[in-house]
Order: structure tokens, then C-alpha cells, then sequence
């Protein structure tokens, strides 16, 4: 925090404006500098980890997605395997037993559904946590701990 009776805050206001405005063009030409050198330094190698992170995430989308989608359907099959199987147990006084097919029919399409569902799930939860991402991910922040700071400060 600076203070207002700080000898440098108190000499800036006696310097003409063009002195000021001239140190603060000089310190951004440097940061610009810097800026361009690092960027020659080191942005190939930054443009191609930029690309390996960016399938990474179109990846991890991607499977997202779809388990979603999964889950989804898995959910609803489930449910409808449900209603199935109620009407067939509600209906199997008026059909004499013949109902009950319809019974054991939604049963299995409710065993399906939850099977779709855990499985997409269980393969969700996986591909997070999968050790080839987290390997790329290590490896990206290890090479961006590299990179030296480019100091805009004016």
C-alpha cells in the first residue's frame, strides 16, 4: 500500500507530465520486448501443448456427452421396464395370468436400463479419472511452471 506522504508518490506530482508519461512508454516498450521474446522462445512448444489440452477437453467432452446420453436412456428405460411391469401384475387377474409375460418382459427391460445406467456411470467416472488425461495434464502444467513471467507492470 502506498502512502500519500511517500517521497515517491510526493515526487510525482512535482515531474512534468511528459517525464511520467515517458517513463511509463519506456517500461512498456521493455514489457513488449519481453513479451515478443518470450513468445519466440517458447511459442511453438506453447501452440502445440495449447492443441494437446484442447483434444483433451473435445475428448473429455465427447465422453461426457455421451454418458449423459447413456444415463439418460438408461433412466428412462428403466422407468418404462417399471410401468411394464406394474400393468402386467394390475392386469394379470383380467387375463387370467397371460399378463404376467408382460410382467417379466418389463422386469428385463428395467434390469437393462439399470444395467445402461451404471455402466455409463461407472465409464464417466473412468475416463475423469483416467491416468493417460491426468499424465498430459501433469506434463502440461510442468512445462507452463517453465515459462518465465513477462512483467507488465507499469
Amino acid at each position: 500500500m502506498i502512502c500519500w506522504n511517500s517521497s515517491k508518490v510526493f515526487s510525482i506530482f512535482f515531474l512534468p507530465w511528459s517525464t511520467i508519461i515517458k517513463a511509463q512508454a519506456e517500461n512498456l516498450y521493455k514489457a513488449i520486448q519481453r513479451f515478443n521474446l518470450l513468445l519466440s522462445e517458447h511459442g511453438e512448444t506453447l501452440k502445440k501443448h495449447t492443441q494437446e489440452l484442447l483434444c483433451i477437453a473435445d475428448n473429455l467432452d465427447k465422453v461426457s456427452k455421451g454418458t449423459k446420453i447413456a444415463g439418460i436412456t438408461g433412466g428412462a428405460t428403466s422407468a418404462v421396464g417399471g410401468v411394464a411391469a406394474v400393468a402386467g401384475v394390475a392386469l394379470a387377474p383380467f387375463t387370467l395370468g397371460a399378463s404376467l409375460l408382460l410382467t417379466v418382459a418389463g422386469a428385463g427391460v428395467m434390469a437393462a436400463g439399470g444395467i445402461t445406467g451404471a455402466s455409463a456411470a461407472i465409464a464417466h467416472k473412468v475416463t475423469r479419472n483416467s491416468p493417460k488425461y491426468r499424465q498430459r495434464l501433469k506434463a502440461a502444467s510442468h512445462w507452463t511452471n517453465g515459462i518465465p513471467p513477462c512483467d507488465f507492470s507499469l
